[in-house]
């Protein structure tokens, strides 16, 4: 019999949000931290905004840094909402680490390294973050593109399902990077200005920076010693459509069958689910995509939500951070609004500027990455009452 797998611990940290009470507060104010950065002219980037953790400094010279600062805040943070201590993990002895990030190692620091370093630099972040939490056991480093935060989810969620391990942190994490960014300039993905997911006039992505970590537990052992349960993990799919370097199929053919598997995986129907967390970077051909391939699978007027609105696109982060915001959405049963949404794309889809009730049960978080990589969790909210 395959196992219940619960979230039992959030920490997190990312631009406008220093802890999980500010992530909660942006996320259903209807506004957005993303702002111009300048600083960063330096390096011959074209203009741009982000989603900027304002209490590192700019320019970021030494991104590793800035993501080891994200990482390390993710970990107290943690460490305090599950109520535990690094030398009480120790003792567990059968936690695995996931960790998620665009890239082991990003900029400058990067290629000041003699080889032999950079070998072993490949390992440091799993290393750090097990070191912070008190963690013995496996560690991973899982970098698929975008999709990288829902698929080491994924990852450890059927470890924990099947029985084979006893407990997890799955963390995401990406600094703001020069290196990213003039990526995605290169291949024209970033906005002129600030992105607008859904929106007819889209244009682009915003990058943002952050980091997130979560505790998952089999639910009997989540009872057994008294943990808070923060919402349930019920089902995922991943895998690679295979189709372009940079875009989807723009059917959506590839995303619509992620999400059938994913809720075949939960043991759900179309009809069981209540709000979807998209992709939405804001890209022409992404959000088309997506769009078209929610509302065949699951019919009009769904709520269809994009935490990269307000955060912009946190990279590895992404999938970890836009878990959290799911399950406060089906805590607090609302809406996380776009924004900047002024002209629906599309009027199949329910979407919107300011946040309003939900009723749902169920819900659904996609990520999309470069090179066809995808990963779509099913997520449950939590009423104790109800089991």
């Amino acid at each position: 019999m395959k196992r219940r797998v619960v979230v039992t611990g959030v920490g997190l940290a990312c631009g406008g949000a220093k802890d999980l009470a500010s992530f909660e507060h942006i996320l259903f104010a209807g506004e957005s931290p993303i702002r111009p950065v300048p600083e960063l002219g330096c390096y011959g980037l074209a203009p741009f905004c982000a989603g900027v953790e304002d209490s590192l400094p700019l320019p970021p010279d030494d991104t590793e840094g800035r993501t080891r600062a994200l990482l390390q805040r993710a970990a107290a943070g943690l460490l305090e909402n599950a109520g535990l201590t690094p030398e009480a993990i120790s003792q567990w002895g059968d936690c695995r680490l996931y960790l998620a990030m665009l890239e082991g190692r990003q900029g400058p620091a990067r290629s000041a390294l003699k080889e032999p370093e950079a070998l072993a630099a490949g390992n440091t972040f799993p290393r750090e973050v097990a070191e912070l939490l008190g963690l013995q056991g496996p560690a991973w480093l899982a970098s698929l593109a975008c999709a990288s935060g829902n698929v080491t989810v994924a990852l450890a969620f059927e470890a924990l399902r099947q029985g084979r391990a006893e407990a997890a942190v799955v963390a995401g994490a990406d600094g703001l990077s020069p290196v990213t960014l003039a990526t995605f300039q290169t291949v024209k993905a970033m906005s002129s200005g600030y992105a607008s997911p859904f929106d007819k006039n889209r244009d682009g992505i915003n990058v943002g920076e952050g980091a997130a970590m979560l505790l998952l537990e089999p639910l009997e052992r989540a009872r057994a010693r008294g943990a808070a349960i923060f919402g349930e993990i019920l089902g995922a799919a991943t895998g690679n459509e295979a189709c372009h370097m940079t875009s989807p199929g723009q059917e959506g053919e590839g995303i619509r069958r992620m999400m059938e598997e994913a809720l075949a995986d939960a043991g759900l129907s179309p009809s069981d689910i209540g709000y979807i967390d998209a992709h939405g970077t804001g890209t022409k051909a992404g959000d088309g995509a997506e769009a078209r391939a929610i509302a065949s699978l699951f019919g009009k007027n769904i709520p269809v939500a994009a935490t990269k609105a307000v955060l912009g696109h946190t990279m590895g982060a992404a999938g970890v951070l836009e878990l959290v915001s799911v399950l406060l959405a089906l805590r607090r049963q609302k809406y996380v609004p776009l924004p900047r949404l002024r002209e629906p794309m599309t009027e199949e889809l329910r979407l919107s500027g300011k946040s309003f009730p939900l009723s749902a049960r169920y819900a659904l978080s996609n990520s999309l990455g470069f090179s066809g990589s995808m990963g779509v969790l099913v997520l449950g909210g939590w009423e104790e009452d109800a089991l």
